[in-house]
């Protein structure tokens, strides 16, 4: 008999101090998650999509956009799933480029590039 009240007190001791810490794991997860959690885009823009060209000749069609002090073309559906391809005014976003494509770019004396990444800036 007195071996299980032993035995209680022990079990109720741990448990209470498992709950006390538990507390604070839980209270500095929240904490650690909601500032996570609240990180935006903050993209500015380095460049312009200025026209959309529906032609679909061999390198004609694609989007040309303001890079800076230069004009290229893009033709990765990415740029229309983000800007859509009626361009009545430029929009500006912020891209990263991939690779330059030589074929296109050696055919329409422009530089054609993929787009690995594009954020339409507000």
């Amino acid at each position: 008999m007195v071996f299980q009240r032993w035995y209680n007190k022990l079990i109720f001791i741990n448990f209470s101090k498992v709950f006390k810490h538990m507390k604070t794991i839980i209270l500095i997860s929240i904490i650690i998650i909601s500032f996570t959690s609240c990180s935006k885009d903050k993209s500015v823009a380095n460049a312009e999509i200025i026209k959309f060209h529906p032609e679909k000749c061999g390198c004609c069609w694609g989007w040309d956009i303001r890079y800076g002090n230069d004009t290229i073309r893009a033709v990765d559906g990415i740029v229309g799933n983000t800007v859509g391809y009626d361009i009545s005014t430029p929009i500006p976003v912020y891209i990263e480029l991939g690779e330059r494509d030589e074929t296109c770019s050696s055919i329409k004396h422009m530089d054609f590039y993929t787009i690995k990444k594009i954020v339409k800036v507000k």
